[in-house]
């Protein structure tokens, strides 16, 4: 719950040229007359922007927006009340889509550098007959000169067109010269993966008059053609019938809404060609959801013409002629059909159709795995004068994924009246089809669907507590029965501050195997986030072991990306009857579970101790006797033992550890360092147990302590050492005085040296002074961070 009388602003920062993206998760917000007591509110650029929307309550359609080039402004208020309050995700886009006559553009986070493990790009569409002229305010590549971050520029629709221009190992950039394309297309792409890089450019459309193409000629020929609904536009090769020139790459893109599709159809098609088309041909493309493209056909013979091509909502035809010869080319038409694919989180299907209707429309609409779709309607209108109750002619269809045995949504066939306000999928796959019942025509189909993407029920809070809920069991959705598929599932668990959380999986454990449990998985992370250390990704038919966190929380995600998933997990989810993590700890007691009665088989106990205040541990032992073999060497997989571990931040790989079993404690009982770790495992069986007749179990009492820093040495040899040493260095101040027999001097031998990389100017950093007196008036030494230690004098000698 949020407190009252608090209020929060974040400022969510965008570049120019890139979409921002926000999408509410949770939204439960006291109610208030106009939500001015307690509410969040959205706004583009600051709190003096456009107004996006003020929400409070809880809200059945939770709010989704983006905004291009402005920066987003979120304002979280509360007065008297107190609620829930509210989760929401924001996003920059990494593929953009740009139609402006004009405007600027800059790698996200500009000025500061972007590093991405993948790549950014922008399609720049400006008016029809245009060209684009692009000019750069900076750009910038940290990294070599060898390529592996660059920023391309293509002259057409995506990375397959003639590259214009590309820069890489650039650290000024003042003198770059302005590009202009061929076309009112342009791609540009941003590839920073290793190195710190950023960019900023602007492009302006021109005009430029374009001449009739003459028998034979070589011309400019990339074009975007948009097609409107139910409408067909005709394209050619350059002079047809006529002839076409040597040496083309032509290039036509196709563009509809996105919730149409679109058909291209040859009615002539005459070119000079070879086997297997190798030289004039012409080849069609089909633009996938992701981006990319995929080949259809290559065509070259004159009987190409007999077939229809279909495709989403872009397609792609492509013309080459070779340096010899020529024909009269091709002419084609292009037709934009209702129905299509749509992948965006939300979207819009509009259908107005008034004249005779006899072929259906399908739309796949799917959006990311595991969220599930949520349907409302505008408007709807669907007569069936025929039988309105069995909807035999003219209908709606909404089916839960696209295959043929896919189930209903709702009771799946709709007519005359308007469905059901709002209906959600089991998955994220939703087929909408319109039709108009075959060879039966009707006049009239109208809606307006709107969709959403909604996150699953099965994600949820919850906060474990000694007295009131100690444990949860979880499971995977149908649980132990098949989920549905494209599932995704969340868990939040929060204990007690100082107390952990372990997991046990129960019953059967069944996910299916990929590589890397890539398809199906349980994820566990120490954590309350997705961010948080990864404690193991599980998947195919063996559970996990027993794993417990080190904080109080725990994240764990279930996920699925399968039409057909396994059956899934069961799990329960407890505090932990012993451990925890104690920071700035100074003084306390641990002891086995139900001490001073003896503790159960198949125990693990993980005690953290941190303070960085200071330098020291004592271990006192009240008492201490684990497992049935009291003085035999200790080993932790068939033991009970006790492993305490002095943590080494600075070389985690040079930790120090002890183990320990029996009934004596060996280990050092005074340990130097800010952190460490006690883990009891007790892995031997019950049985064994049973039979040794005094009771297993241990009491140890711990106190942390600073050990005096510097003073006076007055012996003729002997070992200094920073706090702490080797752990982290902790802020302090120390002043040794060495003092050796008259007539002698002081060799000083340095052994180790490691104070951390220097911070930079105006910045504090630990160093080590060394003077030839104790008025601090001679200085032999002064070694800081910035050095490495082979540069530190490893001899060094006083002069008295």
């Amino acid at each position: 719950n949020y407190p009252p009388n608090v209020e929060c602003v974040w400022t969510i920062l965008n570049t120019p040229g890139n979409v921002l993206y926000l999408r509410f998760e949770e939204l439960k917000i006291q109610s208030s007359d106009s939500c001015n007591e307690n509410y969040v509110e959205v706004r583009s650029k600051d709190e003096s922007g456009l107004l996006i929307g003020a929400y409070c309550g809880q809200l059945s359609t939770l709010p989704y927006m983006s905004v291009v080039n402005d920066n987003l402004w979120v304002k979280f208020k509360s007065s008297t009340g107190v609620d829930k309050g509210f989760k929401a995700m924001y996003s920059i886009a990494y593929s953009n889509k740009i139609r402006r006559p004009s405007g600027d553009l800059q790698s996200p986070r500009y000025p500061s550098a972007s590093i991405r493990k993948a790549d950014y790009t922008w399609l720049i569409t400006t008016e029809s007959r245009s060209l684009i002229k692009i000019s750069f305010n900076e750009v910038y590549f940290e990294g070599s000169s060898t390529c592996v971050d660059k920023l391309t520029i293509f002259d057409g629709y995506d990375q397959t067109a003639e590259v214009l221009k590309e820069l890489c190992g650039l650290k000024d950039s003042t003198d770059l010269e302005k590009i202009q394309t061929s076309s009112n297309v342009v791609f540009i792409v941003f590839h920073a993966v290793a190195y710190p890089a950023r960019f900023s450019l602007s492009w302006n459309q021109f005009t430029r008059s374009a001449k009739p193409p003459t028998k034979g000629s070589s011309v400019n020929c990339t074009q975007q053609l948009q097609i409107p609904l139910d409408s067909t536009v005709e394209f050619t090769s350059p002079g047809f019938p006529h002839g076409y020139g040597v040496n083309l790459k032509c290039e036509w893109i196709l563009v509809t809404e996105p919730q149409n599709h679109l058909t291209i159809m040859f009615s002539t098609i005459d070119v000079e060609r070879y086997r297997g088309c190798v030289s004039d041909r012409v080849e069609v493309f089909d633009g996938a959801m992701d981006g990319s493209w995929n080949q259809l056909a290559t065509l070259c013979h004159q009987n190409d013409t007999e077939t229809m091509y279909s495709g989403y909502s872009m397609m792609k035809v492509k013309f080459y002629s070779d340096f010899y010869g020529n024909k009269t080319g091709f002419s084609a038409s292009a037709s934009s059909v209702c129905g299509g694919s749509l992948s965006e989180p939300d979207g819009v299907i509009v259908l107005n159709r008034t004249d005779f209707v006899t072929d259906p429309c399908v739309w796949n609409i799917t959006v990311k795995p595991g969220k599930r779709i949520e349907i409302t309607f505008g408007s709807f209108k669907f007569p069936d004068s025929q039988d309105s109750t069995s909807c035999s002619k003219n209908y709606l269809i909404l089916k839960d994924g696209f295959e043929d045995d896919a189930p209903f949504v709702g009771i799946g066939k709709y007519c005359d009246k308007i469905p059901p306000k709002v209906m959600v999928t089991s998955s994220n796959r939703l087929a909408v089809v319109a039709s108009g019942g075959g060879s039966y025509a009707f006049s009239s189909q109208q809606m307006e669907l709107r969709y959403i993407t909604k996150s699953r029920t099965c994600t949820s809070n919850v906060h474990l507590s000694p007295k009131s809920l100690r444990s949860m069991i979880i499971r995977s959705p149908n649980y132990p029965n098949m989920p549905p598929p494209h599932s995704e599932c969340t868990w939040q668990f929060f204990a007690p501050n100082y107390e952990t959380i372990h997991i046990e999986f129960l019953d059967r454990f069944d996910l299916a195997y990929s590589f890397d449990c890539e398809k199906e998985y349980v994820e566990l992370r120490d954590g309350s986030t997705e961010l948080s250390p990864l404690l193991g990704r599980y998947c195919y038919s063996t559970p996990p072991p027993f794993v417990m966190t080190e904080g109080n929380a725990l994240f764990i995600k279930y996920f699925t990306d399968t039409q057909y998933p396994n059956n899934g997990f069961k799990a329960k989810v407890s505090l932990s009857d012993c451990g925890g993590t104690y920071h700035d700890f100074y003084s306390g007691s641990i002891e086995t579970p139900n001490y001073p009665a003896q503790y159960e088989a198949k125990v693990n106990c993980v005690w953290r101790f941190i303070n960085p205040n200071v330098d020291n541990i004592k271990i006192t032992v009240d008492r201490f006797r684990l497992g049935m073999f009291p003085f035999s060497k200790c080993n932790a997989t068939t033991m009970d033992t006790l492993t305490i571990t002095m943590v080494n931040r600075v070389d985690p790989n040079n930790s120090e550890s002890w183990i320990v079993c029996g009934s004596n404690f060996t280990a050092p009982q005074e340990i130097t360092g800010n952190e460490f770790l006690l883990n009891f495992t007790a892995a031997s069986e019950q049985s064994q147990r049973q039979r040794i007749s005094k009771v297993l179990g241990f009491k140890l009492n711990l106190r942390s302590y600073t050990t005096q820093c510097g003073g006076s040495l007055n012996l003729p040899s002997g070992e200094i050492k920073s706090p702490g040493y080797p752990t982290e260095l902790r802020s302090t101040f120390c002043n040794w005085k060495i003092t050796v027999p008259q007539g002698r001097r002081v060799t000083l031998n340095m052994t180790d040296f490691n104070l951390g990389i220097n911070p930079g100017p105006g910045v504090y950093s630990p160093y080590v002074l060394i003077y030839n007196d104790f008025t601090y008036s001679s200085e032999l030494a002064k070694w800081n961070g910035s050095l490495l230690q082979a540069q530190v004098f490893h001899h060094l000698a006083t002069k008295c």
